[in-house]
């Protein structure tokens, strides 16, 4: 039997869509960065963000791709939703582990 692997819903809040339209409005590459983030976050968004100490809200990073810098985009988990709800420039580097998953 063959094992199917479940996709969790994204959600995205209305602060999180004025993000993208504040900051992805001169990005050629915009749709290629928001459906990777989608994407993996639908996969296993546990594994690819860590957890706020003491919050339900957990963050994740994009890589720089084009005229996009880097991201943190900040979120929850609902049961099996993921509720995307703010997304700003990442002003530091990439933190150790997310190696693995940027490739």
């Amino acid at each position: 039997m063959a094992l199917t692997r479940r996709y969790r819903t994204i959600r995205e809040e209305p602060s999180f869509r004025e993000c993208v339209e504040r900051l992805g409005g001169g990005w050629k590459r915009t749709d290629d960065i928001l459906g990777n983030l989608r994407w993996k976050l639908s996969r296993d968004p546990v594994a690819y963000s860590f957890q706020l100490a003491n919050r339900t809200t957990r963050v994740t990073f994009t890589e720089q791709l084009g005229s996009a810098p880097a991201l943190r985009v900040f979120f929850w988990l609902e049961g099996d939703t993921v509720v995307l709800a703010w997304m700003e420039e990442a002003d530091e580097t990439i933190p150790t582990g997310f190696d693995d998953w940027l490739g």
